[in-house]
């Protein structure tokens, strides 16, 4: 998903077990043959070192691009990573995204939907989306790695807190434009500038930036827990915190952990902390006969 956020779109290829072992796969004097076919995720072209870097594949001779890596090989200029396991899962929750022609601004190149990708945008120009508390907080820190960041709301007024909109209005590198829409993403191989439209008058015109950010809200998948969990308004899990049990709810042995109930931080790494609470608390739960 990673690779999607940043721009970089993947492809996938396919290797049956029967062409495989078409050929002598040798290893370590040890002749070797396939069972099941090879998928590998590609990456290739000007992506290529940025891509190793994210990926952890660090080729020992990544100018000559020639010798096999434990975990991924180098040949004519592309990373070859290999995929152990392909699956597919249906999404059930809702996605909150803008829609422009042609494009999904989820793997639109150079399109990322969250501050956790600013540092790779340090420098450039880069446009926000959205009015509220969300969009305020993610503009405020990119202001802080970008050259310019340019809020795009289609009022003319924000529902952010008062507090968040003045620390906004203070930043000098922060540009505000009301009254407009995201009517396109241009560029080829990344984002080159985004078309924004005005929706009182219809005008148009092109903002030269390197990266859209998403900030037009989140919606908790909880709705499977209606009626059993206390859920506030805006449809996340009410934590019930004790002094033994911090991830607790209104139902004894049920525990909340990640983003269901987390609407601050909602990151990877707070939701991974919160899912450890969780698996201790259920544990202390568990031993104490519950």
């Amino acid at each position: 998903m990673i690779l999607l956020r940043l721009g970089m779109i993947p492809i996938i290829q396919r290797q049956s077990a029967r062409s495989l072992n078409r050929s002598k796969n040798v290893l370590d004097g040890r002749r070797i043959r396939f069972r099941h076919d090879r998928f590998q995720l590609v990456v290739g072209g000007a992506w290529l070192a940025r891509a190793s870097e994210i990926l952890g594949v660090k080729h020992p001779l990544l100018s000559r691009r020639t010798r096999s890596h434990a975990h991924g090989w180098i040949r004519d200029g592309y990373a070859y990573l290999p995929i152990f396991q392909l699956g597919k899962r249906r999404y059930s929750g809702t996605v909150h995204n803008i829609a422009v022609a042609g494009r999904n601004t989820y793997v639109t190149a150079g399109t990322t939907v969250h501050n956790c990708d600013g540092f790779f945008f340090k420098g450039l120009d880069v446009v926000v989306v959205g009015g509220g508390d969300t969009a305020m907080e993610e503009a405020l820190y990119l202001s802080k790695l970008c050259k310019t960041v340019t809020m795009i709301h289609r009022r003319h007024e924000f529902r952010a807190s008062k507090i968040m909109q003045d620390r906004l209005f203070a930043t000098p590198n922060i540009k505000v434009i009301w009254d407009h829409v995201v009517d396109d993403v241009l560029g080829e191989k990344k984002v080159e500038s985004v078309r924004i439209k005005n929706v009182k008058t219809g005008a148009t015109q092109a903002l030269k930036v390197q990266g859209l950010f998403i900030a037009i809200g989140h919606t908790p998948a909880t709705d499977l827990f209606k009626g059993q969990l206390d859920i506030d308004p805006r449809g996340y899990i009410l934590v019930r915190s004790t002094e033994e049990f911090r991830t607790a709810t209104n139902l004894p042995g049920v525990f909340a952990a990640g983003d269901v109930h987390d609407h601050r931080y909602r990151q990877a790494v707070s939701a991974a902390g919160f899912g450890c609470m969780a698996a201790l608390d259920a544990e202390r739960w568990l031993q104490k006969g519950g």
